[in-house]
């Protein structure tokens, strides 16, 4: 629909947006369609931009955009018009949130411990001792300090008469504080400059008092900084990006079960340099699944023996194990009794046993802006005394699109008098930890990463020539085409098979760019890039993934064009795609620190550009062909090895005959100068392994492996030896760059089948 404002608030002094705004959302909860008077509300948006139709539809596709700038496409909806709540309200609201966490955690604590309300009849055993979340072996364990409860979210909605009523309970493992913050970043880059009468509060603030929190919880270090993990159930979770931004924000290494071990009755974590001590673990895997011993023995998501370290208390879990049993509804109707019992105090919030809620908002649609049921998710965190709730939330509507929730007011913490950004002040870890599996998926993505690059280049190459030379066979240009495309699946390790035949080298061309099936395209080592790049989210910077949206979204906008076999402006893909590409290896260059993390993402692109040239090296020159085509065979090397400019500089004559391939290889080869040529990567990966610590299991050097590839090297460049050898100097150089990547691989990846199960899995975690 299209709704024409009566006047505009711009020029007219006499309008309230705020109460314009107030009046719209009650004309919603009221069932009426009108949204007349939603003309300037405190988003601050313009009427013909708000309201009219191709205003909402841009900003839906905006929202989409930034949240795929924040690597998160397609895993949710964002409506771009936030819900907005006055000080007043939210700050009921809170208190009674607060109270309420404060309720479940004294449940929880009595339930693990002393059993009162059991014992004096406040609460039946059946409904605790039944309930499938109670865990018979957490009983006793104690988190230090006073609360039991960590962190939970209590979900709310509004009932007929306007009030808020609790709808839900999370204490398992809370999911959602990560995808409030994404969805504030999101809303605050779509509406900049909203709010005539001040920003909503901040909700950054929130993980610092978490972070805070999570030292506090911590067993005895003995002054040592207490070292915390994310556990995850790694990819393929439901909420993977809500827990590695979580991992994110509070900046803590995100671990799966496979980088954990338990021995001598406590936890360590595989970190590259060997096993760390873990003091505070986050968990976002279900209790029933967190240890094959003694709890559900078919996990795989699990470590042996948590429940163990935790009964000792050399490790701190949060939350703690078995604290899903207070989100059981069927507590309800014993909290308000429970409540004046062990707080003395009535209960704030009026609860719900069904899923219900009469409270709407708009969203915007195909059909624009339509009425949609809200449930909000508001999250606490234990803070020293009480509990401190997030000035903000998660908004989810009946049609399943997320909003943000803006809180307008202070942004103070209630009764502290302090910002909720003021960060608390903690020591530095000595040294960050950083798993093997996390090192070899950095490892990966400089591969992949540096593969897109090199494979974009050289179709980049091939497109140039099909445009100059497809149309003169018998050429010297057309016999350079034919070498130059038989190169490709030599060089990408693309199955010839699928790339057709050479007389029309287009489907070849859109084949190798844009089919993610197809092992050594472009597109395929752009999702392995991105899909490498999940799994070590909390290493990586915002910018990164708005340039990784950037190449995906290039891929995709000519995917559907290709497969119905159409041709594509290739040469304008792989101008965008080199510029995606040069600004991610300009990320890596000039914006990340030199840790562990780094040297093992140099290694991939120095690993994987040493790889490509050998193989581009290997399929080009050191066939015998007519020199007219030689020539312009060793022009598209040198393009492809972004090297002829300097080549032209060193030999003005050009490479015309057989002889010149010496300059190439000089140039490509053993041109320690050359950012592109083998030995400048060869160079650089040593330079990066002598600084990655030794394994738990240390074998050959990786020094040692890689002498022979620097002897090799200088053997050829001291004797220069004849073309016809160049195949064996160069297939020598590829088995040992391998034989270095494998070595590598083998001594930092996690060993295989070190959790095992005792039966078979029947389903992930919620």
């Amino acid at each position: 629909m299209t709704i024409e404002p009566a006047t505009d608030p711009a020029t007219d002094p006499a309008t309230d947006p705020v109460a314009d705004y107030r009046r719209a959302v009650a004309a919603f909860r009221a069932g009426r369609s009108g949204y007349d008077e939603l003309l300037d509300s405190p988003l601050g948006l313009r009427v013909e931009d708000a309201i009219t139709r191709p205003g909402l539809d841009a900003r839906l596709v905006d929202a989409q955009r930034i949240l795929g700038e924040d690597g998160v496409a397609g895993e949710w909806q964002l409506d771009p018009i936030p819900l907005v709540l006055g000080h007043d309200e939210w700050l009921e609201l809170s208190r009674g949130v607060a109270q309420r966490v404060e309720l479940l955690d004294a449940v929880l604590a009595d339930v693990y411990g002393e059993r009162t309300l059991l014992r004096d009849g406040l609460l039946p055993p059946e409904v605790v001792l039944g309930d499938p979340e109670f865990i018979p072996a957490a009983a006793g364990i104690r988190l230090p300090g006073r609360h039991q409860l960590f962190l939970a979210a209590v979900d709310v909605g509004r009932d007929e008469n306007g009030d808020w009523t609790v709808i839900a309970d999370r204490a398992q493992a809370p999911a959602g504080a990560g995808y409030a913050m994404a969805n504030r970043r999101a809303t605050s880059r779509l509406l900049p400059g909203y709010h005539p009468d001040g920003r909503p509060s901040r909700v950054g603030g929130f993980f610092d008092v978490m972070r805070s929190s999570l030292d506090r919880v911590a067993p005895p270090t003995g002054g040592r900084t207490p070292r915390v993990v994310v556990l995850t159930a790694g990819p393929g979770s439901e909420t993977e990006f809500d827990q590695a931004y979580l991992a994110t924000l509070l900046g803590f290494p995100l671990v799966t079960a496979d980088d954990l071990r338990v021995r001598g009755g406590r936890v360590w974590v595989r970190d590259i340099a060997g096993p760390e001590p873990v003091d505070v673990i986050v968990r976002r895997v279900d209790a029933q699944w967190c240890d094959p011993l003694e709890l559900r023995p078919d996990s795989l998501l699990g470590v042996a023996g948590l429940v163990e370290a935790a009964r000792r208390g050399t490790v701190t879990i949060v939350n703690g194990l078995g604290s899903g049993v207070v989100e059981n509804r069927a507590l309800y109707p014993f909290l308000p009794d429970i409540c004046e019992s062990l707080l003395g105090q009535r209960l704030r919030l009026r609860q719900v046993v069904a899923d219900s809620g009469a409270s709407t908002a708009p969203v915007v649609t195909d059909a624009g802006l339509v009425p949609a049921r809200v449930t909000l998710r508001t999250f606490a965190v234990t803070a020293g005394s009480g509990y401190e709730v997030m000035a903000g939330g998660l908004v989810r509507m009946d049609s399943g699109v997320l909003k943000d929730l803006w809180v307008r007011g202070e942004d103070l913490v209630e009764g502290r008098g302090r910002p909720l950004g003021s960060r608390p002040t903690t020591a530095l870890l000595p040294t960050p930890v950083i798993s093997a599996r996390a090192g070899m998926s950095m490892f990966w993505l400089g591969r992949y990463a540096e593969r897109a690059e090199d494979t974009v280049r050289l179709l980049r190459v091939a497109d140039d020539l099909v445009e100059d030379w497809s149309g003169s066979p018998g050429s010297a240009g057309a016999g350079a085409l034919l070498a130059i495309v038989a190169a490709i699946p030599l060089v990408t390790g693309a199955w010839p098979g699928a790339l057709g035949t050479a007389g029309d080298p287009h489907p070849l061309l859109r084949a190798m760019t844009v089919d993610t099936e197809l092992a050594g395209s472009v597109a395929h080592a752009v999702t392995r890039a991105v899909a490498a790049a999940h799994a070590v989210r909390e290493q990586l910077s915002v910018d990164t993934w708005i340039v990784l949206g950037s190449l995906e979204r290039v891929l995709v906008e000519h995917a559907d064009s290709a497969a119905a076999g159409e041709r594509i402006p290739l040469g304008l893909i792989y101008a965008r795609l080199l510029e995606g590409l040069l600004a991610l290896a300009g990320l890596k260059a000039e914006s990340m620190v030199r840790d562990h993390a780094w040297q093992f993402l140099e290694i991939g692109r120095r690993v994987e550009r040493a790889l490509q040239v050998l193989a581009l090296l290997r399929a080009t020159l050191v066939q015998v062909r007519d020199p007219g085509v030689d020539e312009v065979v060793l022009e598209a090397v040198l393009a492809t090895g972004e090297s002829i400019i300097t080549h032209r500089r060193r030999h003005p004559a050009g490479p015309a005959a057989r002889a010149h391939v010496s300059s190439v290889v000089d140039l490509l080869l053993t041109d320690a100068g050359n950012p592109r040529s083998v030995a400048y990567s060869v160079d650089r990966i040593g330079e990066a392994i002598v600084h990655l610590p030794a394994a738990e299991s240390d074998a050959t050097s990786l020094v040692d492996l890689h002498a022979p590839l620097t002897a090799r090297l200088r053997a050829w460049q001291r004797s220069d030896g004849p073309v016809t050898e160049l195949d064996t100097v160069l297939a020598g150089l590829h088995a040992d760059v391998s034989a270095l990547a494998a070595a590598l691989q083998t001594r930092y990846a996690v060993a295989a089948g070190s959790h095992r199960p005792l039966g078979d899995a029947t389903r992930w975690p919620r």
